[in-house]
């Protein structure tokens, strides 16, 4: 299967919610997910924007823990999230998902949209 390979760093809420099925909330305020090319810099994402508000940064910066998973998103599954405007390649190596994620979709003739990989890491 042609696919790119994604990360993403999720919050020990957000990788509960996937772990028992539900779809998975991105932050409160951006309603986005960012999905990055290496696991490093998924983290700093994460790590960056989860003290953000609409009225700018909470204050003190502090480590957070989270989970880091791979995203396989299809040849398919790519184009067809493109074009609905629910991912967007904003630079090079820079992806963001508008809206919910589950643990994998498919289409309706069971075709494979995206999936997360079975492997975690877990980053305190």
């Amino acid at each position: 299967m042609e696919s790119v390979t994604l990360w993403i760093a999720l919050s020990p809420q957000q990788f509960a919610d996937l772990n028992s099925g539900k779809e998975v909330q991105p932050d409160e305020y951006s309603q986005r997910f960012g999905l990055r090319t290496s696991a490093v810099e998924a983290v700093d994402r994460a790590q960056y924007f989860m003290d953000w508000t609409p009225h700018g940064l909470k204050g003190e910066h502090h480590q957070k823990q989270f989970t880091v998973l791979q995203v396989e998103i299809s040849a398919l599954g790519y184009l067809q999230k493109m074009e609905a405007g629910i991912l967007a390649k904003t630079k090079p190596g820079e992806y963001r998902w508008y809206g919910n994620l589950k643990q994998e979709e498919r289409d309706d003739q069971g075709r494979v949209l995206y999936r997360f990989s079975d492997t975690a890491a877990e980053i305190i």
